[in-house]
Formats: C-alpha cells, structure tokens, sequence
C-alpha cells in the first residue's frame, strides 16, 4: 500500500483490517487527510474513501462531507465504520436524503457489510437503575457531554479508546459527585489515561519547538553536549513511554525510516547521559534523571497533573 499522508493509530488499524479482508488491494492510495487535502487535488472520476472506527451523532462526517460538497465532480464516495450508534446512522442518512447536493454527479456508497449498529441501552436497565445513571451523568461539568456528546447515550469502548458519545460516568473524572466514602468519581475508561490520546497530547506540547529548545540549550549547557531538537525531543517522548517498538516511534515522532532514527538513539547513547538502547531505557546518573525530571514537570506538568491525583490507595481520589 502506498499511503500519501501519515496515518494516525485508528486510521491504520482499520486500513489494515480491511486490506486483510480482501476488500483493498494493497496498490491503492490513501489520503488520509480527509477533509484538509481533498480540495487541493484533483479527484474527478476517482474513488474516495471515508475510513472511520467509530461513529456517534454522525455530526463528524457530515460536517466532513458539506465541506467536500462541490469540490468532488463525477466521484465515488464510500464511507467505511465499524460500528455506528443507531442515531449517528439515521442523522447521516437524513443528510444524505435532504441535504447533500448531488450537482457534481456524486455517488455515496455506504459499504454496510458487517457493520455494528448499535440501539439504545436504556433497556439493558431497570428503571430505578437508568435513572440513577442519569442523576450521576447530570452532574458532569462538561458542556454538552451530561449524556454523551451530541446527546448519544452509548455505552461502548475500544482498547484503544473511549469515544465522548458514552455516558460521561464511563470516560471523565469531571463529575460532581461524591459516594457514601465521600470518594469522587473515577471512570473505568479515562480517555486522558489513554495511550493514544497521551500521544497526541504530548507531541502537541513537543512541537513548540521555541519552548522545548529553551530546556534543550539548559541540559546541553549543563552536560556539556550537543544534543538536537530532534535528539531531545526523542529522550523527552521516551520519558513517557519507555517499551516502545522502533518502528512505533519512526512513525509517532515523523522520522523518514528507520536508520534516522537508529542514527539518533546511537548519537544520544554517545553523550553518556542516557541508555536508550536498554528496554525500559535508564538515565545513567540520579543528577542526570533529576536534571530530565525537571524539564518534564516544566513541559508535561499540567497534562500529568491529574494522573498523579489518582494514583492513591484503591485508584481513587479522595477531595479531602
């Protein structure tokens, strides 16, 4: 497969899916920039597709697709998801229906093979147990998210991710509420405690690159050494997660291949500050660690923060 754009974790999970299926030949182009990179090129007389693993409202993909209105002539436009909620699926099918212009000659294919669409789980309840878990929902302090955003009411999770269309008990920590214990709420699938959404939340903080190169001239200055933004931002990345495979890290942090990246754990070695080479990496000196310490609480401190409220006895934090 030639892939024209990076792919973000989801997105190549479910291309690979559906490549062992047989639906894709391994010789296709993806674009995987959707919605920002379809208006600058010219796909007439293409096929377009619409990859997804999840959808709730449906309020993404229509907002994706009346930004392609027009910019698309004599298109196929096949919108593959895994799994949808029943609302999500009728408001896209209502848009399709009543709203989406068809002057281009456009095609919309909606590929529904072995798709999961999901109804309603107030029924997987009683009475008296729905409406405890609204009482509990209500109390979210997230705008619009009281019963999943949008509205949802799902009940769903991935081991990857939990979507903000579930019920907010299940997904944030944002709840006004207190148990018998006078313990806060704790959800079982905390999107911020989420592998994938840390990675994105941490190379968000590493490409300001004016403030992550103030602490990188600190620690070159301190040590003695040469190391590069690149090289400090590798060591920096590694401090959150230390087992990661390198072809992992060739494509979260952007390197070109593997040798690139080969070539800076081998010049980060040579500084004698660090050990990336060993699983789980090591600092080889407390003064070194401590000094890396510091310039993490400086950058990741504040996304870090609550994570460290939670590691108390029982997983749960106490507001007193």
């Amino acid at each position: 497969m030639k892939r024209t754009d990076r792919l973000d974790a989801n997105t190549n999970k479910i291309v690979s899916y559906i490549i062992d299926d047989g639906n894709l030949f391994k010789t296709i182009n993806i674009n995987c920039e959707f919605d920002n990179n379809l208006k600058n090129n010219n796909y007439e007389n293409k096929t377009v597709y619409y990859f997804d693993d999840f959808c709730g409202s449906g309020e993404q993909l229509i907002k994706t697709l009346r930004k392609l209105e027009g910019s698309l002539i004599n298109c196929k436009i096949k919108i593959v998801i895994f799994s949808w909620l029943h609302m999500g699926y009728q408001n896209l099918i209502r848009f399709l229906k009543n709203e989406f212009k068809t002057t281009h000659n456009n095609e919309i294919i909606l590929l529904e093979d072995n798709i999961i669409i999901l109804e309603s789980f107030a029924d997987k309840f009683t009475y008296e147990e729905w409406e405890k878990i609204l009482t509990i929902c209500k109390m979210c302090t997230i705008k619009g998210c009281q019963q999943g955003y949008g509205n949802s009411q799902a009940m769903i999770t991935f081991d990857y991710l939990s979507p903000n269309n579930n019920l907010p008990l299940i997904w944030t920590h944002k709840i006004d509420y207190l148990d018998k214990s006078n313990q806060l709420w704790y959800p079982f699938s905390s999107r911020k405690n989420n592998k994938f959404y840390l990675y994105g939340e941490i190379l968000t903080i590493l490409k300001k690159k004016s403030k992550v190169d103030v602490f990188r001239k600190k620690i070159n200055d301190y040590f003695h050494i040469k190391l590069t933004y690149n090289q400090f931002r590798l060591i920096l990345f590694c401090m959150n997660f230390r087992c990661l495979l390198l072809d992992d890290l060739v494509s979260i942090l952007g390197y070109d291949n593997k040798n690139q990246l080969i070539e800076d754990i081998e010049i980060v070695n040579q500084t004698n500050i660090i050990d990336l080479s060993h699983k789980p990496f090591k600092f080889n000196s407390n003064e070194i660690f401590h000094e890396f310490k510091k310039v993490h609480e400086n950058l990741f401190g504040e996304l870090f923060n609550l994570k460290k409220k939670k590691n108390t006895l029982s997983g749960r934090r106490n507001r007193n």
